[in-house]
């Protein structure tokens, strides 16, 4: 129906981040959009101490070349997990949220 196909390209790709706030420890997750992750810059303000976390620049605000949290992290030696959008909310995935390693 027209009405579907309307809905389904009004859609917006989006991204989602799960990590630990490195000043205050609150684990939580956050929304953003494909968009600005790729093209933009992202900042995410933690929900504990309401810290602005950089997450992607790609406009050369905070560096003179692009960068985001994947290569933020890789620089710094921390892990980086990538879920496909199909595990996102998987239940066996529920300790990264909760900042539980199996591995471990």
């Amino acid at each position: 129906s027209r009405w579907y196909q309307r809905r389904v390209r009004g859609i917006k790709p989006s991204l989602s981040i799960i990590f630990t706030c490195n000043v205050c420890q609150t684990r939580q997750a956050k929304n953003m959009s494909k968009k600005s992750y790729n093209e933009g810059v992202v900042l995410i303000r933690c929900d504990g101490c309401e810290n602005l976390h950089l997450i992607a620049d790609n406009l050369g605000w905070f560096d003179d070349k692009k960068t985001n949290i994947v290569d933020i992290l890789e620089k710094k030696n921390e892990e980086v997990r990538a879920l496909a959008d199909k595990d996102l909310l998987d239940v066996r995935d529920l300790e990264l949220l909760v900042g539980i390693d199996k591995g471990k």
